[in-house]
């Protein structure tokens, strides 16, 4: 039997301003991310940020004031090589690419 919850190590929690709809990153030639949109009922837009699962170091990757988007029921996808997620905007019901930073 390969890995048991004892080779995972223990379960991390991440902090309670990061609470959302998260996606896994990956990424040629970088450690594995999670990708959160933290979770604000009453935000005008919503921001993507970026936390290491061991350490739960978060920075944000998108500034709502500089990148305004809100994503319509958590309908939202990481490309397979970490570059870029596909979102369906609330406002007008379309499909768009955001570019991520490395």
């Amino acid at each position: 039997m390969a890995g048991t919850a004892a080779d995972a190590g223990a379960p991390v929690l991440l902090p309670r301003e990061l609470f959302g709809s998260y996606q896994w990153r990956a990424c040629a030639g970088c450690d594995e991310t999670l990708l959160v949109i933290p979770f604000r009922p009453d935000a005008t837009y919503h921001a993507l940020w970026e936390v290491a699962p061991a350490t739960t170091d978060a920075r944000p990757l998108t500034d709502p004031a500089v990148t305004p988007f809100k994503i319509a029921n958590g309908d939202w996808r990481v490309s397979p090589d970490g570059r870029y997620v596909a979102f369906v905007e609330s406002a007008d019901r379309n499909v768009w690419v955001l570019a991520l930073p490395r």
